[in-house]
């Protein structure tokens, strides 16, 4: 059988208490007997010297910008059509592949080229790759891209949050060679356990290159109560259609996300339901 472990980072800490304890739920795959190759991020050097490591034969087959396999070459963000779209390049066993999608951000350059990993174990040929993963649409709340009615350009990452993907989410928005306002609306990450205010505080670095950061629930009242950034505010949903119409204006880029417990899908509709 086929195992893939996409990245190891602080997830779900409230259950697995700190990162090694996710690399260790993560490296119980190695344990399935069924397992003949495993490819793994190999970017990520806590999993990759836990792999080695680990005594376990399986085949490996890394999968990052430092492999030796399936190589990102690539991963760019451009507009297309007035809306954002990413344009990846993978070097694979078989040679180069390049994938030009509509999801949102560089981070979905390991997706695509884990999927080419998988796609090559399964027999299917690297032109129709190219063309189901270009084609490819993302699932509602995990970065789909739309426009509302009043013209504000929305992406919709509210399914889920954790501090890898939010800061992964908003280095994305800040890259997008757009030059009307970039705005992100930020609900909490869940599960963070104790390191919660710890990783809400390491999120500030990632406001940079933002015209404007709304901030949802305690989990950011707490943390940046007496300090918060130039460019942040702090929120509750019934300030944000005030902010909306005083601040932005039809054709700025707003990035919603936070983690499923604080319902930012209510903050999308706001903005969409704007007339």
């Amino acid at each position: 059988g086929l195992g893939v472990i996409t990245e190891v980072g602080p997830g779900h800490l409230e259950g697995l208490k700190s990162i090694k304890g996710v690399l260790e739920a993560k490296l119980e795959l190695l344990e399935a007997p069924s397992l003949k190759v495993l490819s793994y991020n190999f970017d990520n050097e806590l999993l990759s010297r836990a792999i080695r490591d680990s005594g376990k034969m399986p085949e490996l087959v890394p999968v990052g910008y430092r492999s030796t396999m399936y190589r990102i070459l690539e991963a760019r963000s451009d507009v297309q059509d007035g809306h954002p779209v990413l344009v990846v390049v993978v070097d694979t066993p078989t040679g180069k592949r390049k994938y030009q999608t509509e999801l949102f951000g560089e981070h979905h350059a390991y997706g695509l080229a884990f999927a080419s990993f998988v796609g090559d174990n399964l027999g299917i040929p690297p032109v129709e790759q190219e063309k189901r993963l270009s084609s490819f649409r993302t699932l509602p709340g995990r970065g789909n891209f739309f426009t509302s009615e009043k013209g504000f350009l929305i992406i919709d990452e509210t399914y889920n949050a954790n501090p890898v993907s939010m800061s992964a989410a908003l280095r994305a928005l800040a890259a997008l060679p757009f030059s009307t306002n970039k705005c992100a609306v930020l609900g909490g990450m869940g599960e963070l356990g104790e390191e919660s205010p710890q990783w809400h505080r390491f999120m500030a670095s990632s406001f940079q290159g933002l015209d404007h950061v709304l901030l949802i629930g305690k989990s950011w009242e707490t943390v940046f109560r007496d300090e918060l950034p130039a460019n942040c505010h702090i929120a509750g949903f019934d300030d944000l259609e005030g902010f909306f119409r005083s601040r932005l204006s039809p054709g700025d880029l707003v990035l919603f996300k936070g983690s499923r417990s604080f319902h930012m899908e209510k903050a999308v509709k706001i903005l969409e339901n704007l007339r």
